[in-house]
C-alpha cells in the first residue's frame, strides 16, 4: 500500500470556503447553532503580537488586515492563491480559488490580494 503525507490544508469548492468564512463572520454560529465558541473566533482572528512593522498581523491560521478604522478584516490563505477573506464591518466574505497565485511578487502575494480585497471592501457602502 502506497501511502501520501498530507502537511496541512483543506481541499474544498469555492462555497464550501465561502461557508467557513461565514461561520467566523458569524462568530462561530451556524443558523442559530454555536459550532466554533465566540471567544476562539475572536482571539484566533486578533494580533496576537507575533509580527511586527509589517501591514498584515497574525492570529491563529488568520491574518488581520486593517482596511478601515472601524473593523479588523481577516483571511485565510492556503497554497496557490487560496483566499477567505472576511471583513466583519462589511457583512462580506470573499473567496478566491486559484490554481496560482497569479501575481510576480512572490512571498509578498498576500499583500496584492489582501490589498485587492481591502479596495473592494472599501468601495462598498
Amino acid at each position: 500500500m502506497d501511502s501520501k503525507k498530507t502537511e496541512s490544508g483543506i481541499n474544498a469548492r469555492a462555497i464550501d470556503f465561502a461557508k467557513f468564512g461565514r461561520l467566523y463572520l458569524k462568530k462561530g454560529n451556524w443558523n442559530g447553532t454555536q459550532i466554533v465558541p465566540a471567544e476562539w473566533v475572536a482571539v484566533s482572528t486578533a494580533d496576537n503580537g507575533l509580527i511586527k512593522n509589517a501591514p498584515i498581523s497574525y492570529g491563529y491560521m488568520w491574518w488581520g488586515m486593517k482596511c478601515n478604522p472601524n473593523s479588523q478584516d481577516y483571511l485565510a490563505m492556503g497554497d496557490l492563491g487560496q483566499f477567505i477573506y472576511v471583513s466583519p464591518d462589511k457583512d462580506l466574505i470573499i473567496v478566491r480559488n486559484g490554481e496560482s497565485y497569479g501575481v510576480k511578487s512572490v512571498g509578498e502575494e498576500w499583500v496584492v490580494w489582501g490589498d485587492a480585497f481591502c479596495q473592494f471592501a472599501g468601495a462598498l457602502p
